[in-house]
C-alpha cells in the first residue's frame, strides 16, 4: 500500500550488519519526564500529570472540583456528549502508588491505575494458586476481560475509577455480570 507521498524505491536498502538506533537524546527526554510533573496548558484545560502520591492529594485538595482521568471514559464522554469544560484534569497513572499489587487474607488489593491488560496478567498468576472455591469471582473476572474490548484498550484502559467512581450524568456499563 503505496499513498504516493515517497517512492519505496528509492529507499536505501537495509543494511543487515547494522542495527536501528533508538535516537539517545530521545531516551534521556523519556527518562527525566518519569520523574517530574508534566502539565499541559491549553486554550480550555490544564491537564496535569504528577508523579508521587503526596502531589496527587495536594493537586486534589487545591483542585476539588478536577477529575482524575485514568482510563478516560466517563470523562471523554461527558466533554464529547455533554459539552462539559474541565479546566483542570488530573492525570495519575504515573504515580507508583496507584499501580500496587498485593495479596491480602481475604483477597487482592489492586491499585486503580492498573489497567485491564495488567488485571488480566496479575489474575492469572493468582488464580492457579488459590483454592478453587477462592477463585469464583477472579474467574467471573477474567471471563468479562476476554470479551471487553481490544488488547489495545485493555492496555489502556482501567476498570475501577471510571466505571465505578465517575459521576458523569452518562450511565457506564456494569464491569460484572449480576449474580
Amino acid at each position: 500500500m503505496c499513498s504516493g507521498l515517497c517512492q519505496p524505491e528509492d529507499f536505501q536498502p537495509r543494511d543487515p550488519t547494522q542495527d536501528y538506533i533508538f535516537p539517545p537524546e530521545l531516551m534521556r527526554i523519556a527518562e527525566e519526564t518519569k520523574q517530574r510533573t508534566l502539565v499541559f496548558n491549553g486554550e480550555r484545560t490544564t491537564w496535569i500529570s504528577p508523579v508521587a502520591l503526596q502531589e496527587l492529594l495536594g493537586l486534589k485538595a487545591k483542585y476539588p472540583k478536577a477529575p482524575l482521568v485514568v482510563g478516560n471514559t466517563s470523562i471523554g464522554l461527558d466533554v464529547k456528549k455533554l459539552d462539559v469544560c474541565y479546566p483542570i484534569i488530573l492525570y495519575p497513572p504515573r504515580v507508583p502508588d496507584l499501580h500496587i499489587v498485593y495479596r491480602v487474607q481475604n483477597g487482592i488489593v489492586i491499585g486503580a491505575a492498573t489497567n485491564l491488560a495488567q488485571l488480566r496478567d496479575i489474575l492469572l498468576n493468582i488464580v492457579p494458586e488459590l483454592p478453587v472455591e477462592k477463585t469464583k469471582i477472579y474467574h467471573t473476572l477474567l471471563k468479562q476481560l476476554r470479551t471487553l474490548a481490544g488488547e489495545q484498550i485493555r492496555n489502556l484502559a482501567v476498570g475501577f475509577p471510571d466505571d465505578c467512581c465517575s459521576q458523569t450524568e452518562i450511565p457506564s456499563r456494569p464491569f460484572l455480570p449480576s449474580q
